[in-house]
């Protein structure tokens, strides 16, 4: 492939027929995965580490070139001890930069990529069977977890629903769901905070216009609104413009973003 910067928010895949449609699916699977790499050193976790090797069995599993499965391999290396962060960091992060490296490289195809990121998206709900998070608490915080205008990504998200139940939240992950989805959950229960991702270049005013609509129909007239993604990036005049009162960086700095927001003003994590 060629056409620029992969770490960007040009065109440099629109060139193939197929390349707007991986292009969305990088930015909203592949590099969320790298920004977490490069906050590895706040994660704070030590012990076991994932291998060299272990990466590549990994990767050939994701991609269906070996004999062993995503999950297996996760199962061993938790019963190995290494620790829920890691995996999440040194090896899916890993796995999924190296995988867009050759798509990039035309080693391997979109529908390879696409298989790939729907095979790590299951190994993340097989780490949550193995380690469930903490009971949610009667009367405890809510979140719910969306996209802008209907934007497709899944396992960027699913990493930030992740952190919140680590943090013992009680979360309502709706990738899939439409502006109208989300407006009807927000009316009908009473959120602390709603979390929306934005992955790819979309309308400004139709951003502005979603984000009024869930505060004007919230049954929680004090829920906090924070954004995230590649379109926003770190831009806080932009997604304060917008009507965000914050900005999160990572996935790992979600819940405290959140938390911040229930009794702050604008902030960014």
């Amino acid at each position: 492939s060629s056409g620029g910067a992969p770490h960007g928010r040009g065109t440099f895949l629109s060139e193939r027929p197929q390349g707007a449609a991986l292009k969305r699916f990088a930015e909203g699977e592949i590099i969320p995965r790298l920004m977490l790499v490069q906050r590895r050193d706040l994660l704070g976790e030590g012990g076991p580490q994932v291998s060299l090797s272990d990466l590549a069995d990994f990767q050939m599993a994701v991609l269906g070139q070996a004999a062993e499965k995503p999950d297996d391999i996760i199962v061993r290396l938790l019963e190995a001890g290494v620790g829920k962060k890691v995996i999440l960091s040194d090896l899916f992060a890993a796995a999924a930069r190296n995988i867009g490296a050759q798509w990039e490289d035309d080693a391997i195809s979109f529908v390879d990529v696409s298989i790939a990121m729907t095979r790590i998206h299951r190994a993340l709900r097989c780490i949550d069977k193995m380690h469930p998070a903490a009971p949610y608490p009667v009367g405890g915080r809510n979140v719910l977890l969306g996209v802008l205008c209907e934007d497709c990504h899944i396992l960027g998200l699913a990493m930030v629903a992740d952190a919140f139940r680590t943090q013992s939240w009680n979360v309502v992950y709706r990738p899939d769901a439409s502006h109208r989805d989300l407006v009807e959950a927000v009316s009908r229960e009473a959120f602390d905070v709603i979390g929306l991702s934005a992955t790819c270049d979309m309308d400004q005013t139709r951003v502005s216009k979603e984000i009024a609509a869930l505060r004007r129909t919230a049954l929680n007239p004090d829920m906090k609104v924070f954004v995230g993604g590649l379109f926003f990036g770190s831009d806080e005049i932009l997604a304060r413009s917008l009507g965000a009162d914050g900005i999160s960086l990572d996935a790992e700095g979600a819940p405290h973003l959140a938390q911040a927001l229930i009794g702050d003003a604008f902030a960014r994590c």
